[in-house]
């Protein structure tokens, strides 16, 4: 039943690109509004939120299907959907040379992801979980590693927004690393919240498979109740993250990088939580690999593309002519790109 993980997963992602998409249309119309004295909308500031939230929950529920490691790499999904939903949404360019060039790349290592991952899965009760998962030396080197990376990624958009912030000429690779750490923190955030809602599931189903179908035996679980709680509070922190990478960046340099980051994140849980990496053979652990790199490539790609094209605009004033839009639509739009350093600059 793999695959039915994967229609959920793949689903839920695109949900996510079109919620995140939403939140920055709304950050761009409460500036609008603020400039003409407008009271800002509630009920529409929500609808972003909303419909990331409905679709974090609908791709936590394909981890009843699928393996961790081999949902992972589909958090790219949400990369490719967000070009669409940014260029109908918000009216972000596509330029066909440079980002249809990094959906294909993208697009490539996923598919190896997807062919090299095990489809295999396991559940567990609370005793076997602590026995042969948790007190396990990888567990506890993920256990601390991830929370060790999201600090260091808050410790290092904090020192590089204070450098573009007293430098009137930043160099392109000091804002690229910037803008991909908004996306960077809320995916680390997420892919500690999919292996989290991995463990809560494996442990409810094995807790009521394990002791003769009693549901008693999994409300009196004290760990349930521990990891539901960590998986809230993810859950929270991630979506709050991904609000606050969106008034700074534009929806397709946040949302690439968060899938990207949340991908490896994901990927080091199953391998280091789950113990994934007793499925792979030499062949397919080296394809998994290559896949994984040749995705980052392609995000990393569009990013730095970004940035030249927030560069050009402020220079020249102008947009690729590939792209047939109005003047209107053109100002629009080089406001929302280069909102991303300015927004990044207040900060």
């Amino acid at each position: 039943m793999w695959f039915v993980g994967v229609l959920i997963y793949i689903t839920g992602a695109l949900g996510q690109s079109y919620g995140a998409n939403l939140q920055r249309q709304d950050e761009r119309l409460k500036e609008s509004e603020a400039q003409s004295d407008t009271a800002p909308k509630t009920c529409r500031s929500l609808r972003g939120v909303i419909a990331m939230a409905i679709s974090g929950t609908f791709m936590s529920l394909s981890l009843l299907f699928a393996a961790q490691t081999q949902i992972a790499p589909l958090c790219l999904c949400m990369f490719a959907g967000n070009f669409f939903f940014a260029y109908w949404i918000n009216d972000e360019p596509f330029d066909p040379r440079t980002d249809g060039l990094c959906i294909l790349v993208v697009t490539l290592g996923v598919l190896l992801c997807l062919l090299a991952a095990p489809k295999t899965d396991s559940t567990y009760d609370e005793k076997e979980m602590w026995q042969h998962l948790i007190l396990s030396p990888t567990w506890i080197t993920f256990a601390v590693a991830a929370p060790a990376l999201i600090f260091g990624i808050i410790c290092l958009k904090t020192v590089l927004s204070l450098r573009l912030s007293s430098t009137s000429e930043p160099l392109p690779w000091t804002e690229t690393a910037l803008n991909m750490c908004w996306g960077a923190l809320p995916g680390s955030v997420g892919g500690v919240n999919i292996t989290l809602s991995k463990t809560l599931f494996s442990l409810i189903i094995g807790q009521f498979n394990n002791h003769d179908h009693d549901v008693m035996a999994v409300l009196e679980c004290p760990t349930v109740y521990v990891v539901g709680l960590s998986l809230g509070t993810t859950f929270l922190l991630q979506n709050a993250f991904i609000v606050d990478g969106l008034k700074a960046c534009t929806a397709i340099t946040v949302m690439s990088t968060f899938a990207v980051s949340e991908m490896i994140v994901a990927i080091c849980g199953g391998i280091f939580c789950f113990h994934d990496f007793n499925n792979f053979t030499a062949l397919r652990a080296a394809t998994f690999a290559v896949g994984v790199l040749v995705a980052v490539t392609g995000v990393v790609m569009i990013t730095r593309f970004r940035v030249e094209v927030n560069r050009t605009d402020l220079e020249a004033g102008t947009h690729d002519p590939l792209i047939l839009k109005s003047e209107p639509d053109l100002m629009a739009e080089s406001k929302a790109l280069t909102s991303c350093t300015n927004g990044a600059r207040a900060r």
